[in-house]
């Protein structure tokens, strides 16, 4: 009767056990960063008397368009990149290597876990139950290769739950440079002028009362750079929303004159703390509009760059008595055996 309570005992134990440690279902460390361009033009040229833009003025010389996903998970982690850029020079609509219409550039998703990221799924799979890490991207339209507007989508995003690995990141950017050459004459107006719309979202979630210590971070980074060759002009803006200028410097009789800025485009999300209010940005807002002009670019060579990146981190780590009581359970299991053994 005493060996049978022991066993019964135990095993009760490590049913218990393994009970709490599958618990809570519901249980995560969460980020997620991704943003959607749409209807962007890009043009150097003149400004009307009424303030109307008209292009002209500039040949391009070269560009090149990259994308990039990476993701990790554990230990194990992967990457990929591609591009694709003119193959003529001065460039033509034809004269290039990018894929066609609605796929210019498409690396595939990297992904981890489930669920899995499919291509081109832009969707948000958390906060959830689940362990995963994936990232994607793609340059479906651009004005360089004939299209009308140039768009672009996106998308890093991890999620640590219990039973996971402790650490999970990802990583997608999109990347164009673009060289040209500005030619100005007399009377008419040196501006280059851009303009789009943007979808942001950033969140940083914490709500694992199994973890110790971990956290959860989200970036959303988005700059345009323009800068004579020669070192003598040069200006970076950093769309951020808050209705000022959002122009990080100017030089060299460059002046910037914001024309939208509607959401921040460049966010940090944090969230440390157990059960703490989620760092969320833009997740549901939809698309807001963007412009700016840059005055007084003078005769010679230009690079416009224009990059966006999405990155999450997420980290967790289980609390010591959540370990302990696991090891009880595998030991419980272990004297089952021995028993059932000997019987």
């Amino acid at each position: 009767m005493t060996t049978q309570f022991k066993l019964l005992s135990v095993t009760a134990a490590v049913a218990c056990a393994l009970t709490v440690v599958a618990t809570p279902a519901q249980a995560y460390v969460y980020s997620e960063a991704g943003i959607a361009l749409t209807d962007l033009t890009i043009g150097i040229g003149t400004i009307s008397a009424t303030g109307g833009f008209t292009s002209g003025g500039a040949t391009i010389n070269g560009f090149q368009f990259t994308a990039t996903n990476n993701a990790s998970f554990g230990a194990a982690s992967s990457g990929i990149s591609a591009s694709c850029g003119n193959t003529t020079s001065p460039v033509t609509t034809s004269g290039n290597d990018c894929g066609p219409s609605g796929t210019r550039l498409d690396p595939t998703p990297i992904t981890y876990g489930s669920p899995a990221r499919t291509n081109n799924d832009f969707s948000y799979f958390g906060p959830g139950a689940t362990s995963f890490s994936n990232s994607d991207s793609v340059l479906r339209t651009a004005e360089l290769t004939g299209d009308p507007t140039t768009s672009l989508q996106a998308i890093a995003e991890s999620q640590l739950s219990s039973g996971g690995p402790i650490s999970a990141a990802a990583n997608a950017e999109v990347k164009s440079v673009t060289g040209f050459t500005f030619t100005f004459t007399a009377g008419v107006a040196n501006v280059f002028q851009i303009t789009f719309n943007a979808d942001p979202s950033v969140m940083a979630s914490f709500n694992d009362a199994s973890a110790s210590s971990g956290g959860a971070q989200a970036n959303l980074q988005t700059s345009l750079k323009l800068r004579k060759n020669d070192g003598t002009a040069q200006a970076e803006w950093q769309p951020d929303g808050n209705g000022g200028t959002s122009c990080l410097y100017a030089t060299g009789g460059l002046t910037c004159n914001e024309l939208a800025d509607a959401l921040n485009l460049n966010y940090a999300a944090n969230q440390s703390t157990n059960g703490g209010a989620d760092d969320a940005y833009s997740r549901a807002a939809g698309f807001g509009a963007f412009g700016l002009r840059l005055l007084g670019l003078s005769s010679g060579d230009w690079t416009l760059t224009l990059d966006t990146v999405a990155s999450t981190q997420v980290r967790r780590v289980p609390e010591p008595a959540t370990l302990a009581l696991l090891g009880v359970g595998l030991l419980g299991l272990g004297v089952s055996s021995r028993k059932r053994k000997q019987a």
